[in-house]
């Protein structure tokens, strides 16, 4: 009986989360853009890795210490109506000036995919005027995703906004996919003699398996099957 308590007591043990950077453009000289006077700001970034979000860290510049910014994500492209993953992480500013402001996504459980595009969205809320400034480089040096401002619908090609993402370590193996939150669940592998794929697994989703075509004594094939397609 104690041992099988033990073992309750260590399944439901939490499991520790652990966040590294994966993209970021962090560089100076920087220019500012004013986000009182746009109606915020966006940023694309693509994931090197699949898994959470966990924090997405933004250079601001804040003429006064009762600002509150908003941060927003995005999947896909912002301007050619992206799926909104959450809304939004509040910070209010208890400093002024230029610093890198923390935005917690952990108990959203926003999922990113590896070399999918997705967006940040920031706006900021003051009574002061000018409160509120994103730190921009002075060209475009983050070459996998666009940025702009929500007053024009086009992207600014000469500048990017400063930002770092963090992901959390992933939990599941590379044979194993993410069915629920820390819930691994292994990959299932059709059978090449009766079943092709037609979708293939991905950190959050499982390999689909499809029954291949049976040739009937009239027909012959004229296309083997493979792996991922269908006889014909």
């Amino acid at each position: 009986m104690r041992l099988t308590c033990l073992a309750a007591l260590l399944f439901l043990a939490p499991v520790a989360t652990t966040a590294y950077l994966d993209e970021q453009l962090d560089t100076t000289p920087t220019e500012l853009l004013s986000l009182s006077d746009t109606g915020g700001a966006w940023q694309e970034f693509v994931p090197s890795t699949s898994g959470y979000l966990l924090n997405v860290e933004l250079n601001l510049f804040e003429n006064s210490s009762n600002v509150v910014a908003a941060v927003s994500i995005y999947r896909g492209h912002i301007l050619s109506g992206g799926t909104l993953l959450f809304a939004s992480a509040n910070v209010t500013s208890t400093v002024s000036g230029a610093h890198w402001v923390s935005f917690d996504f952990a108990a959203a459980q926003v999922q990113v995919l590896a070399g999918e595009v997705y967006t940040v969205e920031v706006q900021c809320f003051s009574t002061a005027p000018d409160a509120c400034f994103a730190s921009t480089s002075v060209s475009s040096l983050y070459a996998a995703g666009d940025f702009g401002v929500n007053s024009v619908a086009l992207a600014i090609t000469d500048r990017d906004m400063l930002f770092r993402t963090y992901l959390e370590t992933q939990f599941c193996s590379a044979t194993q996919y993410e069915s629920a939150y820390h819930t691994c669940t292994d990959v299932q592998v059709c059978n090449s003699e009766t079943h092709y794929s037609t979708s293939e697994p991905t950190y959050f989703s499982d390999r689909q398996c499809a029954l291949l075509t049976t040739c009937t004594g009239i027909q012959w094939e004229s296309t083997a099957p493979t792996a991922t397609s269908d006889r014909s």
